[in-house]
C-alpha cells in the first residue's frame, strides 16, 4: 500500500476512534504532578468556611490541596466533563460526590493539555460554596519546579486509628471517613493535639486542647475533665453532633504522643 494510502487511512482510523475518557486516576495524577509543576499567572481563592473578614484574595499560583488517593477511590462518585474552559485554556472537569454520608462535593477543572489543575472548589451537601480558587490568567507553559512543593498525601494509618479509637472511646468517625494522620497545633493562642480524618478530600481534625472554643458553624466541643475535645468541619451539625455524642471518659489523649511525627514531637 501506499504511504498516502497509509496516511490517509491512520486518518480514517484516529476519526472513528473513541476519544480516551478521563478517570479518577488521570485526576490524582494532575493534583500529585502539581507539587513538580508550575503554573503562574493571576488566581482568585475565595474562602468562605471556616468564615473570616476577608474571605478572598489573590495569588500567583492555586494552593496544594492534601488528599488520599485511596480514600478518593472508595468514597467518591465520578462525572466527567470534557469541553469546559478556565482562564482561556482547555479543560477536563471532574465532579466529585460523596458516596454516603453528607460530606462536601468537589468539582476539579484540569487543563487538557498541560494536565495540571486551573481550577477547584468545594461545596457544602446542599450546594453551598465552601471555597473556590482558580486562575484568571496564565503566563506562559508550566515549568519543572526546582524544588517540588510540599504535599500531603494521606495514607490510611490503622494502628494510629486503633490507638485513637482507645484514647477516645466512644468517638464516631463520619460515615467514609478514616483517621490519616496526627498532628501538632495552635489554636486561639493554645496548644493542641489534633487527630485528621479524612475521606479523600475533606478533613476534620478532632482538637484535644485544655481549653473551650467558641461555638459555631462547623463546630462542636465536650469536656471530660480538664481535656476539652473540639471538631471542626465542612460538615452538617447534626453529623459533628454525632461525632461526639458517644465519646466518654476517661480520655488518654497522651497516649497518642507516639504516633507523632518527629518533627511534630519537638514544638
Amino acid at each position: 500500500m501506499r504511504p498516502r494510502k497509509l496516511l490517509l487511512l491512520a486518518a480514517l482510523l484516529s476519526l472513528s476512534l473513541p476519544a480516551r475518557a478521563e478517570t479518577l486516576e488521570d485526576l490524582i495524577g494532575a493534583l500529585r504532578r502539581a507539587s513538580t509543576r508550575n503554573l503562574t499567572g493571576q488566581t482568585e481563592i475565595s474562602v468562605f468556611f471556616p468564615p473570616r473578614d476577608e474571605p478572598v484574595r489573590e495569588a500567583r499560583a492555586l494552593p496544594n490541596l492534601p488528599f488520599s488517593p485511596q480514600l478518593m477511590r472508595r468514597n467518591f462518585d465520578l462525572a466527567v466533563t470534557q469541553d469546559d474552559t478556565v482562564a482561556g485554556r482547555q479543560a477536563v472537569r471532574y465532579d466529585l460526590t460523596p458516596r454516603q454520608g453528607s460530606a462536601a462535593r468537589w468539582t476539579f477543572w484540569v487543563d487538557a493539555e498541560y494536565e495540571l489543575p486551573l481550577a477547584f472548589e468545594e461545596r457544602a451537601a446542599d450546594g453551598t460554596l465552601l471555597r473556590r480558587a482558580t486562575y484568571l490568567s496564565l503566563e506562559g507553559k508550566p515549568r519543572r519546579r526546582a524544588k517540588p512543593l510540599p504535599q500531603r498525601v494521606f495514607t490510611l494509618r490503622g494502628p494510629l486509628e486503633g490507638a485513637a479509637r482507645q484514647a477516645l472511646p466512644g468517638l464516631q468517625l463520619p460515615p467514609g471517613f478514616r483517621v490519616v494522620d496526627l498532628q501538632r497545633g495552635r489554636r486561639a493562642g493554645v496548644d493542641t493535639l489534633e487527630l485528621l480524618l479524612s475521606d479523600g478530600l475533606n478533613v476534620v481534625p478532632v482538637v484535644l486542647t485544655s481549653r473551650a472554643v467558641r461555638g459555631g458553624p462547623g463546630v462542636r466541643a465536650r469536656q471530660f475533665g480538664g481535656n476539652w475535645v473540639w471538631v471542626v468541619g465542612n460538615l452538617p451539625d447534626h453529623t459533628l453532633e454525632a461525632m461526639l455524642k458517644n465519646l466518654h471518659g476517661p480520655l488518654d489523649p497522651q497516649s497518642l504522643g507516639t504516633f507523632l511525627n518527629r518533627a511534630d514531637s519537638n514544638p
